[in-house]
């Protein structure tokens, strides 16, 4: 007998159109989901980054980010611009490694060339214009 206290929880309703048609469930494309997962990725590295640079006073940055009014806009700033352009690293790198394996290097078909062998060719140099006495 079901407990008259709580509620049965509902059954999972599916999406649907205006005309009652059940909808396929919403999905990200995959380079969409790679590409938000790059991105959650570069913000971890900005952050250990930034926090790395911060921790090591680098350029007394510390000291200018802590002790001046406005410093936290720098420390979001250094966050917010290096998680562009490590998202962007690792999605390039990302795709890069998305290419089909190819297969060993060719070398042709190791026929010789065809031809004559090179032949040198005596030039004689003339003075151009005048020359001087």
């Amino acid at each position: 007998m079901p407990d008259p206290v709580t509620p049965a929880p509902a059954p999972p309703r599916a999406l649907s159109d205006a005309a009652g048609d059940e909808l396929p469930e919403p999905v990200l494309p995959e380079l969409v989901r790679l590409y938000l997962r790059n991105i959650a990725l570069g913000f971890l590295l900005a952050l250990v980054f930034t926090g790395l640079l911060l921790a090591l006073d680098v350029a007394h940055l510390r000291h200018l980010t802590l002790e001046t009014t406005g410093g936290w806009l720098a420390i979001v700033m250094l966050v917010v611009f290096n998680t562009i352009v490590f998202a962007g690293v690792q999605f390039a790198i990302a795709v890069m490694r998305m290419a089909e394996p190819g297969g060993p290097p060719r070398r042709g078909n190791r026929a010789p060339v065809a031809g004559r062998d090179a032949v040198a060719v005596p030039v004689p140099a003339r003075p151009r214009g005048r020359v001087a006495p």
